[in-house]
């Protein structure tokens, strides 16, 4: 899909993206849902529902997003970001190649039977730019959710320190204790 008319690109329905949309000559505009792991080059406001992947999929960004309304839906099924095959990744995440503006909710769901333990963490938004505003609700270090018994929080300083993950308290680190001996001192004497 491209737009090389300079103008602006709507969505007001529900749209799957696992091509390529073009609006460097103009801007995407989401008002609707958006989901898939295809790539946008340009600038893309959200106003809507942006769910990347099908299932759990990545989705990269070739510009700046401006996520200022409506919600994002993450899904985890796993640990995997899939290195350098997204097709791979077993949880929801996006690469942006320039600067991001976060608003709106954030929506975390399980999925494929995955549960969480302690020490997961899942970087799903990397920001190549500058990072500014936060999820509705959500400052750095706050909850999300519980899931199975264990807290998901979120952090703004992941990764190069602005990008965006989710994460489980860390194991308890076991401490070794060193005794030190003090050597008593007695005194003999009489005194």
């Amino acid at each position: 899909l491209a737009n090389g008319f300079g103008g602006q690109l709507w969505n007001t329905g529900e749209f799957t993206n696992n091509g390529t949309i073009d609006t460097t000559t103009g801007v995407f505009v989401n008002f609707g849902t958006l989901n898939g792991s295809g790539h946008i080059k340009g600038s893309w406001y959200d106003h809507g529902k942006f769910k990347p992947g099908n299932a759990a999929g990545a989705m990269t960004i070739d510009g700046d997003y401006f996520k200022v309304e409506g919600s994002k839906e993450i899904d985890l099924g796993g640990l995997l970001d899939g290195g350098d095959d997204k097709s791979l990744t077993e949880f929801d995440w996006i690469d942006v190649t320039g600067n991001v503006e976060l608003a709106g909710l954030l929506n975390v769901e399980l999925i494929d039977g995955f549960e969480l333990h302690r020490g997961n963490m899942f970087e799903f938004l990397r920001v190549g730019g500058t990072l500014t505003g936060q999820y509705d609700g959500l400052d750095e270090g706050a909850l999300v959710g519980n899931f199975g018994g264990e807290d998901l929080f979120v952090t703004y300083t992941a990764g190069s320190g602005n990008d965006v993950a989710l994460y489980t308290i860390p194991e308890p680190t076991t401490l070794l204790l060193a005794l030190v001996a003090v050597p008593l001192r007695v005194r003999c004497g009489v005194r």
